[in-house]
């Protein structure tokens, strides 16, 4: 991870979850199976899933494997943070990917409703509103808008099965591309390959490739080899085995049974992690479930409750704290910061007198409020010299400070006119 140019979350989640599963496979079956155990007669894809459900249950793998995984995850902490992230919280991601490859509507909603109560466990606001707002709406649809849905939620660019993806990427491998090139080149073709729809235009350019290269209709047929040798096939292949080899380095699934809880360890750095950081780790999926069931019933049922809304729970994870910096303020901020001070006490003292706010007889500007001197130029000094400052400005005036505030400004008769438009805003009379 640290030596990559450009990171894809995406392909890393799924080699991830690809790794961590095998790694767990293997923890629990050391013996790997013969090819002589296979049985099939090429290499297309449901002749080998057909071969290795045949074996898995031979070895009776549904029971076996599940026992045995099930009974490291109650003794320790680590199986068991691993277990719920292969089998429920990626496993949804994965879901949703394979749902949109291969246009299920039922599976996509599925693997949202699994996945909505980790955002509101890790506080993503965005999503935590989105999703169940999403999902509501989609039991008020009736049922022809609903039938319209499951059958274009994706499209298929190539026309394959299983390599089908959501609209947004459709529009950005076709649409986006052809208004860039059409900007860069705007001939009369391209712009007329942009103004068709999407779907009819996908279907149209199929016909007429196949047509044109009849070579190239091989890549539109629905099943492929699943031993193929394609450049990034290889490379996530290799990315995979190094996963697994670092996660048999470091013990992470260890194959015996475990006799002491090692507790929840960080696999990158192997520090363990504190009470509060396993107590939220361990727990994060229930948080969210109880979360998301208050965010139903107050936002979307309107249901009344004395239990308060959704909060920000503020979980602990083993991610590295980012230090926090102090945004620097430059002075035309801190002059606005003033500023909304100012009116703040003065509406304040308007509506506990009764007084009429006159905007007119207010000064509140951005420019610095000091004292200027006699030649118009603004007086700089701390706050602690300011009462001097003034009293040498305007001498006789009886000045209060509290809590290095200037409360209270009385000016003799003589001074009366100078005082409101030198020093108004640094030491308004309104203010008590």
């Amino acid at each position: 991870m640290k030596n990559v140019q450009t990171f894809q979350e995406h392909k890393f989640l799924l080699e991830a979850w690809q790794a961590l599963f095998r790694a767990l496979i293997a923890s629990a079956y050391p013996e790997k199976p013969t090819q002589d155990e296979f049985q099939f007669d090429n290499s297309e894809v449901h002749e080998v899933l057909t071969s290795v459900e045949c074996y898995m249950h031979k070895i009776n793998f549904n029971q076996t494997f599940h026992i045995n995984i099930e009974q490291k995850t109650m003794s320790d902490d680590t199986m068991k943070f691993w277990h719920q992230f292969i089998f429920s919280d990626c496993f949804c991601y994965i879901q949703l990917f394979i749902a949109i490859r291969c246009q299920n509507w039922d599976l996509r909603n599925s693997s949202l409703k699994q996945m909505a109560p980790l955002f509101l466990a890790y506080d993503r606001t965005t999503y935590q509103r989105l999703i169940p707002y999403h999902l509501a709406d989609i039991q008020k649809f009736p049922s022809d808008l609903l039938k319209h849905f499951k059958n274009c939620f994706t499209i298929s660019i190539n026309g394959g099965k299983g390599h089908a993806v959501a609209l947004d990427e459709a529009h950005e491998m076709c649409i986006n591309k052809d208004l860039k090139m059409a900007i860069s080149r705007p001939t009369q073709s391209y712009l007329q390959k942009t103004s068709l729809f999407m779907k009819h235009r996908i279907s149209i350019h199929k016909s007429l490739l196949s047509e044109i290269f009849p070579s190239l209709n091989s890549q539109f047929e629905p099943l492929f080899n699943i031993f193929t040798k394609k450049p990034a096939i290889v490379k996530g292949e290799e990315n995979v085995v190094a996963m697994i080899t670092q996660i048999d380095k470091i013990g992470l699934f260890p194959g015996d049974k475990i006799t002491k809880n090692r507790g929840l360890i960080n696999a990158f750095s192997n520090i363990k992690a504190t009470p509060e950081q396993s107590h939220d780790m361990l727990n994060f999926r229930k948080i969210g479930s109880c979360d998301l069931d208050n965010y139903i019933n107050h936002f979307i049922l309107k249901k009344p409750s004395t239990a308060a809304p959704v909060r920000k729970n503020k979980l602990l994870t083993m991610a590295p704290l980012n230090k926090v910096t102090q945004k620097h303020i430059n002075q035309k901020e801190k002059e606005l910061k003033q500023i909304t001070k100012c009116l703040r006490h003065r509406l304040t003292w308007c509506n506990r007198t009764g007084q009429t706010y006159n905007s007119t007889l207010e000064q509140y500007s951005l420019y610095p409020r000091a004292i200027a001197d006699e030649d118009g130029y603004p007086i700089k000094g701390v706050k602690s010299v300011w009462k001097d400052k003034l009293g040498k400005r305007y001498p006789g005036p009886d000045i209060q400070v509290v809590m290095g505030t200037l409360l209270k400004m009385k000016c003799s008769s003589n001074t009366a006119r100078s005082v409101p438009r030198r020093g108004r805003n640094l030491c308004p009379t309104h203010v008590s």
